[in-house]
């Protein structure tokens, strides 16, 4: 069994949960890594209206509805925190606005994990990720205490 939520959201470095329950997984064998208790990255479906991405980190055990992509990074140079302060960032969401098509449909534009998986993320050394992945876990762990 695995916890799913079925109520909450995500918002720029911050994880809102409402109300969970429990699921089985055993006929989706294929998607359990996604939701097992490791470090992953945390996109919401719907853009904002603020023209952002929402993003935000996650290492819990939980299955998500369909309005939040989990990423597992797969390079393993580069941090978790890292990459989710640079897909957090104002310069990601305005490069993945002006170059995906479904991004401009229409009042609820959306993401789309083929698209998310084409962003630009530089590649740089762990000792230049540290900083802004210092930054990250900073905000995670005041939106933790109070989200506002």
């Amino acid at each position: 069994l695995f916890p799913f939520l079925s109520k909450g959201n995500v918002y720029n470095f911050c994880f809102v949960k409402e109300s969970i329950y429990n699921t089985d997984l055993a006929d989706k064998n294929n998607l359990v890594q996604f939701y097992q208790a490791e470090p992953k990255i945390l996109i919401r479906r719907i853009i904002s209206r603020q023209d952002r991405l929402s993003v935000t980190y996650c290492d819990e055990k939980l299955v998500f509805k369909k309005d939040i992509n989990p990423f597992i990074p797969t390079d393993d140079n580069l941090d978790c925190y890292f990459l989710t302060g640079i897909i957090a960032s104002k310069l990601i969401s305005f490069i993945y606005l002006n170059s995906s098509s479904i991004a401009t449909k229409d009042d609820f534009r959306q993401t789309t994990l083929t698209e998310l998986r084409k962003l630009p993320i530089p590649k740089i050394d762990t000792k230049n990720q540290k900083p802004i992945s210092d930054i990250v876990k900073k905000i995670l762990n005041l939106k933790s205490e109070n989200s506002n």
